[in-house]
């Protein structure tokens, strides 16, 4: 079965924000499967923000393989499409590949550059920051907004 993988550098700690996740993440298991990937980060007070984003990128080659899956990083600098534009790219995507679609979200000093240039996509779900909390909830609710669409379920606009 074709999945989505949401990739993060940390764990998602605000309850309130879990529980919606959850909520969409179990709407959406009836058409496809989304699994959220948390990788356990730890920092300490003498590490420069270049040794954290070291750090995460080797964390994060240890869980990707752009040549498999394609990688979707989510970043300021990357498209910004409406909700129909995405949803139409995201069933694209997911028709294009045999497994399935990584999305990579970074941590509080963003991704490492490399992570720009190896990704198939680079997209933006706004041009403000987020928390990685905030970003993965939104482009969770993307998807299941994109899947409605492809279903021809009603859900609000």
């Amino acid at each position: 079965m074709k999945k989505i993988r949401i990739i993060s550098i940390r764990k998602n700690t605000d309850p309130r924000i879990a529980s919606l996740e959850n909520d969409y993440l179990n709407r959406l298991n009836r058409w496809i499967a989304v699994g959220l990937e948390d990788l356990r980060q730890k920092y300490t007070a003498s590490l420069s923000p270049d040794q954290i984003l070291q750090s995460e990128r080797r964390l994060i080659e240890k869980k990707i393989d752009p040549h498999r899956r394609p990688l979707v990083v989510l970043h300021a600098s990357g498209k910004m499409l409406t909700s129909g534009q995405f949803a139409r790219w995201l069933k694209k995507q997911m028709e294009g590949t045999s497994s399935g679609v990584d999305f990579l979200i970074g941590g509080p000093y963003g991704l490492d550059r490399e992570f720009l240039k190896r990704a198939s996509s680079v997209l933006s779900l706004t041009p403000l920051t987020l928390t990685h909390e905030h970003a993965r909830l939104l482009l969770i609710e993307a998807i299941y907004r994109s899947a409605t669409l492809w279903h021809n379920v009603k859900y609000s606009k």
